[in-house]
């Protein structure tokens, strides 16, 4: 529109800054007027008629163009719209699959962290039933080979061992008058108490709580103590009577054996080795003695003022004592020089371990603690069998059996 009104405004000047001017081929031609300000001439009616059809033509097409512009302005801005609703209709959806991506993430974590949970229980499940695996064959093997007769034998052995110490106890403790023994035990009147007595301290708590007699505190008590006692300076050992450094040496020589050479090699070197080191003048009546008396300390911690005669000490107790080391020595000399096809241990089980079955077995009186609590004393020592067995690849592993479970006494 703007266009055609300057066309017409550049022809309007254009007519009256000129005059047509016909020449002599017929043509007509143009001449510029010399005098600008001398007024034009009137434009004839009929041209003038004619311009204003052309203006009018022009300004009706540019109103139509405008409105074919305005519709066309208006779908656009519908379809604008539509593309506006579209575009949020699209971003509503990506939010909301964004959101699930994110919970299904959330989710599939998890999934994968109860999978490793549930992955290791099952490696930790397999790895037990592997342990009860080997547990079976070896019990198998133990029993169907020559070595369970020499398994009975230290097993009797060990049984008489615990029936020594178990009187042994007895009569330590018979020394208290049965009257003070019938009483309930008290926390010894001391700045110590059962702590400068070491592992019985957690009897001694034990006790207090169930409400148990001296007697049976103290037969507790002594057990505990010379199971221990025994297993430290005997059984522990290489063999009695040798330097402590020395043993934890051969010890650690035996164990590489077990790992890099057949059983019946470790077992040759076990016999003679310490047939060779073991001393042969053991005191045992020095050794009876002086446990005698720690033991009767303990009496007279527990029960102050109880002073057993003399001759009661001779007679009894460090005669139970010199039999109870007797037997103990035999049977230590028995399996580390008799038998060569599985190698015995005598061993014990720690305070506060839980009651486990294929080792312990409970020896106190209320058979209803059996399986419950923690371990506060030992009452009788354990024989654990094993032996090197090759595997693969020339790799040999250890195939261990229990013939004699450790007798316990535990809380609840």
């Amino acid at each position: 529109m703007f266009g055609v009104m300057k066309f017409v405004v550049s022809f309007w000047t254009i007519k009256t800054e000129t005059k047509g001017v016909q020449n002599d081929s017929g043509g007509l031609s143009y001449e510029v007027i010399d005098n600008p300000s001398q007024a034009p001439e009137q434009p004839h009616p009929e041209a003038k008629t004619g311009l204003q059809e052309i203006l009018c033509k022009l300004l009706q097409r540019a109103h139509v163009d405008l409105q074919m512009m305005s519709e066309k302005y208006g779908r656009l801005k519908e379809q604008y719209k539509d593309v506006s609703q579209e575009r949020d209709a699209l971003q509503v959806r990506v939010q909301t699959m964004e959101s699930t991506i994110t919970q299904y993430s959330d989710r599939i974590h998890r999934s994968e962290s109860t999978a490793n949970t549930l992955r290791d229980q099952l490696a930790s499940t397999r790895a037990e039933l592997v342990q009860v695996r080997q547990d079976l064959q070896a019990s198998r093997s133990f029993v169907s080979t020559e070595a369970s007769d020499d398994g009975k034998t230290l097993a009797d052995m060990l049984s008489l061992l615990n029936r020594k110490i178990d009187e042994f106890a007895y009569v330590v403790g018979d020394l208290v008058p049965s009257q003070m023994g019938e009483a309930r035990f008290t926390h010894p009147n001391t700045e110590e108490g059962l702590a400068n007595v070491g592992s019985l301290e957690a009897l001694g708590v034990f006790a207090i709580q169930t409400n148990l007699s001296l007697a049976d505190v103290l037969q507790y008590g002594i057990q505990h103590a010379t199971c221990k006692h025994l297993l430290d300076i005997l059984f522990m050992q290489f063999a009695p009577g040798i330097d402590e450094s020395l043993s934890r040496h051969l010890s650690g020589l035996h164990c590489s054996l077990s790992l890099y050479y057949p059983q019946a090699h470790g077992g040759r070197w076990r016999a003679m080795t310490y047939s060779h080191i073991r001393s042969q003048g053991i005191e045992l009546s020095g050794a009876a003695r002086w446990w005698v008396e720690r033991m009767l300390a303990l009496v007279n911690l527990c029960a102050p003022g109880c002073h057993p005669a003399k001759d009661t000490l001779i007679t009894k107790a460090l005669e139970k004592a010199k039999e109870m080391f007797s037997v103990a020595l035999a049977l230590q000399d028995k399996a580390k020089t008799a038998y060569l096809a599985y190698n015995y241990e005598v061993f014990a089980v720690d305070l506060g371990s839980q009651f486990n079955e294929r080792e312990m077995n409970y020896g106190g009186d209320d058979r209803k603690k059996q399986k419950h609590g923690g371990v506060v004393a030992v009452l009788g020592l354990g024989l654990k069998a094993w032996r090197s067995v090759c595997e693969d690849e020339g790799k040999y592993t250890r195939e261990q059996v229990i013939p004699v479970r450790v007798s316990v006494l535990t809380a609840v």
